[in-house]
């Protein structure tokens, strides 16, 4: 503490009350003042006049001593007693911070308790999810020529396990090398794959991705049909249920593990009900993958497919996007930077884009009004 034209407390377990003692502390100092003041005069006057016998002196002794003084009430007891005052705030209000992240922990551990088919971390720490990946070691069923990121292969130690796997994860995370292994897993125990997704534009591209991959791939659609009785087979999510209806289908006996690619197409409102036809049909003896970037109750669908299909989901993926993007305006053949990889906006980049489009529209408007200037001219 200083006295400084001003009492300030540098304690900063006392900041939040700073304010409201600043005032009480300048009190105490002003009272204390006048008090030592008071005191000197008393002084002056009691060596003036002496009491008269020791029977007046003791009873004014007794008063004193039963009525403290304004400087006892705020000396150093007094300022020592507000601190402590302050650090018992201090320490009940940090104690209520923890007693409500405690409660929003069990809240959260309450929450994942309920969700009896689905589960998370189950592998432990990303070194425990290593050291369960190296394990595999040589006995692989796919190399990829890149390092793989933890969620991954956590899904590749699930999947090797024969569990079901929910890889929730972002757009460009990596979500297809987990279906790639699925594919391999299947060719590796001679059974048969499906891949499908909720569009023929997607198919048709994950046909020719997974066609440079592996040797017999197949696709179907509404509009093509490429080798449909192929080890890996590519197709729409209609075109798997009305493989499913037609039931005894070789395709879907002999399959091993069925990958749901964009599987949050089952919130749509006209075409979510085959999403959930084709999940309680699949047999029992087919695995799933669900991929999906933008499910926002990711534990409470695995959980749903887990009690249809009486197996748990084991959930991983991504909580940050590990890819950035950087937002740009595009005009007159220019990219004009509006917010950076970082997510900092560039209000120059829009200004820039702005000023080049009045730019292009006054020299546009000129041009009109000079043509129709000639013509007016000319007729």
């Amino acid at each position: 503490m200083q006295h400084d034209g001003g009492l300030r407390v540098h304690d900063a377990a006392a900041a939040s009350q700073s304010v409201n003692m600043q005032g009480v502390f300048e009190d105490m100092w002003m009272v204390a003042d006048d008090e030592k003041a008071a005191k000197e005069e008393k002084e002056e006057i009691k060596a003036e006049a002496q009491p008269e016998s020791k029977e007046e002196e003791e009873p004014a002794l007794t008063a004193a001593q039963e009525e403290p003084s304004s400087a006892q009430l705020f000396g150093a007891d007094r300022i020592d007693s507000l601190l402590a005052y302050t650090s018992q705030v201090s320490t009940s209000e940090a104690q209520q911070a923890t007693g409500r992240a405690s409660l929003a922990a069990r809240t959260a551990m309450s929450a994942e308790k309920q969700h009896e088919w689905a589960v998370r971390n189950t592998l432990g720490s990303p070194a425990d999810v290593e050291s369960a990946f190296s394990e595999l070691g040589p006995n692989l069923a796919l190399h990829y020529p890149f390092e793989l990121d933890v969620f991954q292969k956590e899904a590749v130690v699930h999947l090797e396990r024969r569990n079901s796997v929910f890889v929730a994860a972002h757009t460009s995370a990596g979500k297809t090398a987990v279906a790639e292994y699925a594919f391999a897993l299947a060719i590796q125990h001679n059974k048969r794959a499906i891949y499908t997704s909720p569009i023929k534009t997607i198919s048709n591209q994950k046909f020719r991705d997974f066609n440079g991959k592996f040797k017999d791939v197949g696709l179907m659609t509404g509009d093509v049909q490429i080798k449909p009785a192929a080890q890996c087979l590519i197709c729409t999510t209609e075109i798997l249920r009305l493989l499913l209806y037609k039931g005894g289908d070789f395709v879907i006996n002999e399959a091993d593990w069925v990958v749901f690619d964009e599987v949050h197409y089952v919130n749509d409102s006209t075409r979510g009900v085959i999403w959930e036809e084709v999940i309680i049909m699949l047999p029992p003896h087919i695995r799933m993958v669900l991929l999906s970037a933008t499910l926002p109750n990711v534990m409470d669908f695995a959980d749903w497919v887990g009690r249809i299909k009486r197996k748990v989901v084991h959930v991983t993926g991504t909580t940050t996007r590990p890819v950035p993007l950087q937002h740009s305006l595009y005009f007159g053949k220019e990219l004009y930077t509006i917010c950076t990889m970082d997510k900092i906006f560039l209000p120059e980049g829009v200004r820039n884009a702005t000023l080049a489009w009045k730019k292009k529209n006054e020299a546009s408007t000129a041009a009109a009004h000079f043509l129709v200037a000639f013509y007016i001219r000319e007729v």
